[in-house]
């Protein structure tokens, strides 16, 4: 059972994750706020920049640069309540899966010198 087991290297740490994070189109000062305290807690995670990519060019990017896994961060735009980071798409390298998560109630850490 465990070597018909698709995500059995992944468990058993013969392979260490790298991630590669970015974010919807245009991010706002909160996410990058929200991203600074992100990068303290994920290993190995690299930020890459959207501008106009669609996300299966930079699945595609990521893939052949060896990444086990791309996370999508997207936020409301709504100007009269402020940009909030609200969402987050996880695709698993090279083959998924993927999901899709709603994120609420989050708050940014302030860290003193």
């Amino acid at each position: 059972e465990d070597a018909e087991d698709e995500f059995g290297s992944y468990f058993s740490s013969s392979s260490e994750p790298r991630v590669i994070i970015t974010t919807s189109r245009k991010p706002s000062g909160e996410m990058f706020k929200f991203l600074e305290n992100l990068f303290t807690v994920v290993p190995n995670a690299t930020y890459y920049s959207r501008r106009s990519y669609h996300v299966q060019e930079i699945v595609k990017h990521a893939s052949t640069r060896g990444f086990t896994d791309l996370l999508v961060f997207n936020e409301n735009k709504k100007f009269s309540h402020g940009a909030r980071v609200n969402g987050l798409l996880h695709v698993h390298l090279p083959d998924g899966p993927t999901a899709l998560y709603r994120l609420s109630s989050l708050g940014t850490f302030f860290y003193p010198e």
